[in-house]
Formats: C-alpha cells, sequence, structure tokens
C-alpha cells in the first residue's frame, strides 16, 4: 500500500517537475523510503561543485549527477564536509557499485591547490555508470541497497533535462 502511495505521489509530481527547464529537487523511491529532496547535477560546473561545503544533509536529501553517457565515474571529497554514500547506477538505474566516501581535511595553509588534490582518495565506479547519487551516509546500510538493485530514475527524463541544461 505504502509503495502503491508514493508512486502515485511520484506521478503526481514528475509531470509538475517536467514543464519547469529544471525542478529543484528529483524525487526518488528507493526501497521503502522516499527521497523527496534529491538535487539535480547535470551541467558539468554542477557535478563540480556537487555537495562542496554543505554543513547538513538531512535523511531525505541528496545529488544524483547524470552523465550523458556510460563511463567509469570516480568521485572525491574535495571541500566536501560531510561522510557521504556514493551509489553508482547504470544507464537503466542498476546499482553497479556502492561507496562510503569519508571527509577529508581541508587544504592547509602551506599545502598547494595540486598537493592538496592528489592527496585526496578518489571513489570509482568499477562499471560503468550513467548516473551517480550521493546520500547522508549510512542511507544505504539503512536501505539494504546492493549492488543489483534497481532504482527508478526515470532515466529518459533526466536525459532529456541534461541534454537541454548542457546546449
Amino acid at each position: 500500500m505504502k509503495s502503491l502511495i508514493t508512486s502515485i505521489l511520484l506521478l503526481c509530481l514528475l509531470p509538475k517537475t517536467l514543464c519547469a527547464d529544471k525542478p529543484r529537487y528529483w524525487p526518488l523511491l528507493i526501497g521503502d523510503m522516499f527521497f523527496d529532496k534529491i538535487e539535480l547535477a547535470l551541467t558539468d560546473e554542477e557535478q563540480q561543485k556537487g555537495l562542496m561545503w554543505r554543513r547538513k544533509l538531512e535523511p531525505e536529501q541528496g545529488m544524483l549527477f547524470v552523465y550523458q553517457s556510460e563511463r567509469m565515474l570516480s568521485f572525491w571529497m574535495k571541500n566536501t564536509l560531510l561522510p557521504l554514500d556514493i551509489v553508482f547506477l547504470d544507464r537503466d538505474g542498476v546499482v553497479v557499485a556502492i561507496k562510503e566516501m569519508q571527509p577529508e581535511p581541508g587544504q592547509g595553509e602551506q599545502e598547494s591547490l595540486q598537493e592538496y588534490e592528489r592527496r585526496l582518495p578518489s571513489y570509482g565506479s568499477e562499471l560503468p555508470a550513467a548516473y551517480a547519487l550521493e546520500l547522508k551516509q549510512g542511507s544505504c546500510a539503512m536501505l539494504g541497497l546492493q549492488v543489483g538493485d534497481k532504482i527508478e530514475l526515470h532515466t529518459l527524463a533526466l536525459q532529456k533535462m541534461r541534454a537541454q541544461s548542457v546546449k
């Protein structure tokens, strides 16, 4: 019943989001949890900034990075203050990898930007992915999310918005 209600809610929200150039949030149902505040990172600039400098992330918040096609993805925690889970998904929304990312100490006073960036660990998708979803750390464990699970992303709408955003 809960799943049916959530699906109806998603169907009501998505048409409104598709009318706008870019919705503020992209609602996702993952398992039995409804994430109603997932921000979209469609452009290179949005993807480079990601969740940098955020001091707080609510359980229903996160960020979905949308790429034009599947490829090997790699993320780091540059200027990221919160521990995050990252879920890499293929073009169909199937989970190909899940990683826990820890915040790193910021750039030191005597450290060049290049030295700072070089010391940051990277978290790779292991397989080609078209999407990356960052959530508050612990979310994937709480949901029991595993490689091979599918998340309904509404990929056609996401790809259409990405194409419009990068023109």
